[in-house]
């Protein structure tokens, strides 16, 4: 019962619809769908994706060679980084632990004349 329902609500939608159409052309003279060339459609969707596919590509592109240049920029600082601790593992090279002003902890070789809890650090300690 409700499957031959549905179908004749399906129907009327169609018939009302096409009355619509009808309407229309006889109001305006015009059809209310343009003629659409199934080639010329085709041949649009066809260029917009064509369109979107080159876009991303180059967007990968891009993000490809920005992640690069942040990896080399990553490795030249841990590089500097690698060098330092070598230079505060030698030995005679005493490295010290200070607060400044607004309590941010620092570590180094130098510390400021203004330096807050300045401590000396011992082999191994460099730690919180």
């Amino acid at each position: 019962m409700k499957k031959r329902l549905f179908v004749k609500g399906i129907m009327l939608a169609v018939i009302l619809f096409g009355l619509f159409l009808y309407a229309t052309y006889l109001r305006t003279g015009q059809m209310p769908v343009p003629n659409v060339n199934p080639g010329e459609w085709f041949a649009q969707v066809s260029q917009k994706v064509t369109d979107t596919i080159q876009s991303l590509k180059a967007q990968a592109s891009q993000l490809a060679e920005d992640a690069t240049e942040s990896v080399q920029q990553s490795a030249a600082d841990l590089q500097t980084v690698a060098q330092e601790v070598e230079v505060f593992e030698q030995p005679g090279n005493p490295v010290y632990r200070w607060r400044d002003a607004e309590g941010n902890l620092y570590f180094g070789d130098h510390p400021p004349e203004d330096a807050l809890e300045l401590t000396p650090m011992t082999e191994n300690a460099l730690t919180y």
